[in-house]
């Protein structure tokens, strides 16, 4: 084999490698990840379907005035199915690793599998309780959910996430349509089988007969025995995560007249 020969196969083979590298970067692991939630999107996709009335004013459905007061629980079937589900209910994670040969990615998984209620009491949130079912977490790699679910969550023997308030929220004003609250909740997250206390930064918006809530609250691995999936291409992995969601509720017994 001649010097030239071995030139433009170690060429060849170079540029073998550039391409399969690339293409992993752009299939794989590129850092294209959803936004996080905000009040604004979520609003928003809901449509034309919210019968919400004028910001400031009494909400409205169908022409009758409708109260805050009451249970609300997870609404699931707004939006459609297709990851990111950036319009439907769905709690996620949204964590930072670190990729060999191509730096800082962001991981972002959700999972559709949500229910819960919400209890409002004039100008108090005196309940919230979320289960999330993270057999069902989703990514952009199934890949990388496989590990989440056998290695880092163990899904099998702990399939849900749960999340209890363990006290009334004061509001500081009854709920009016279009405005939106930002409060913090106090309350207990399970994960993997171990409970700890936790407050939860949210938004929460009456629009219409619905109700619109988006948050989130970091979460720190070791604190839940939860061990970073590990793979050849992935150097590290933040020690903290974010837990956020997005939730919609509407009232469990009916719309309340006044």
């Amino acid at each position: 084999m001649t010097g030239r020969s071995k030139g433009l196969i170690g060429a060849g083979g170079l540029a073998i490698v550039a391409v399969v590298v690339f293409a992993a970067w752009l299939f794989l692991v590129r850092d294209d990840a959803p936004d996080a939630a905000t009040s604004d999107a979520a609003i928003a996709a809901l449509g034309a379907d919210t019968g919400s009335s004028a910001p400031g004013t009494a909400p409205t459905v169908s022409g009758v005035v409708v109260s805050a007061d009451g249970v609300w629980t997870v609404d699931t079937s707004l939006g459609t199915a297709d990851y990111p589900f950036d319009d439907r209910t769905y709690v996620g994670y949204r964590v930072t690793e670190e990729l060999a040969s191509i730096g800082t990615n962001t991981v972002v998984g959700r999972t559709l599998g949500v229910s819960g209620r919400l209890d409002i009491a004039g100008t108090q949130m005196t309940a919230v309780d979320v289960l999330a079912d993270f057999t069902r977490l989703e990514s952009d790699s199934s890949g990388r959910d496989s590990a989440l679910r056998t290695q880092a969550l163990e899904t099998a023997a702990f399939p849900e996430a749960t999340f209890v308030s363990t006290g009334a929220v004061d509001l500081g004003e009854v709920p009016s349509n279009g405005v939106t609250m930002t409060i913090d909740v106090v309350g207990e997250l399970t994960l993997r089988g171990v409970t700890n206390p936790i407050t939860v930064s949210l938004e929460a918006t009456l629009v219409g007969d619905t109700v619109v809530v988006v948050g989130r609250a970091s979460v720190a691995f070791a604190d839940f025995d939860i061990a970073t999936p590990t793979a050849a291409i992935v150097v590290s992995v933040g020690d903290v995560g974010e837990l956020e969601f997005q939730l919609f509720f509407t009232r469990a017994d009916g719309a309340a007249e006044e």
